[in-house]
């Protein structure tokens, strides 16, 4: 499928093939919020109104908001008791057409540490083999296309709120190339 999100047109399918070679069976869908290691997937402004627009429904039906310890209001996609994301129905995605960001480049992230921000992955999450050159690439030229406060919104501080999942520093970002 061709992704056509804010002028970019590239296949996803290409860059995240071991996606579909998953021997996990969409762990990062069904295992999500405190009770695993990856939280529920950050959704931004934009976002929220892409979604509310899609599905006909009022954010607060399908995210949750909290505050991060620095003070700044996150927004996160809903999860069931069982961990799974409420989109996720059938071993498929109910938006995918407006999935978030923080989905789409799902094993790379944005984690703010001290004054830098920085892309990141989890590489021992999906126990396969990823050319992090590639799904980087498509993760930068995604970012490329976001708003100039996307990252505000986006990056959260990994040092305040450390995530459970290990991960790997790729690359620092330079929010002025936005």
């Amino acid at each position: 499928m061709n992704i056509h999100h804010r002028r970019i047109t590239m296949s996803s399918e290409s860059v995240f093939s071991f996606c579909h070679h998953c021997k996990l069976s969409d762990k990062c869908c069904r295992q999500l919020g405190l009770s695993f290691d990856l939280s529920a997937p950050v959704v931004t402004k934009d976002e929220l109104k892409d979604m509310k627009r899609f599905l006909g429904t009022q954010v607060s039906s399908f995210t949750k908001s909290s505050v991060e310890t620095t003070g700044q209001k996150i927004n996160t996609i809903r999860i069931r008791e069982s961990g799974s994301c409420i989109f996720h129905e059938n071993g498929r995605c109910r938006i995918y057409e407006v999935r978030p960001f923080d989905c789409m480049i799902f094993p790379l992230d944005i984690f703010r540490l001290g004054a830098g921000l920085y892309w990141v992955i989890y590489n021992a999450f999906c126990e396969q083999e990823i050319e992090q050159a590639r799904v980087l690439a498509y993760g930068e030229a995604l970012l490329a296309n976001r708003q100039a406060d996307f990252l505000t919104q986006f990056a959260w501080d990994a040092q305040k709120n450390p995530p459970k999942l290990t991960y790997s520093i790729l690359k620092g970002i330079t929010p002025t190339l936005l």
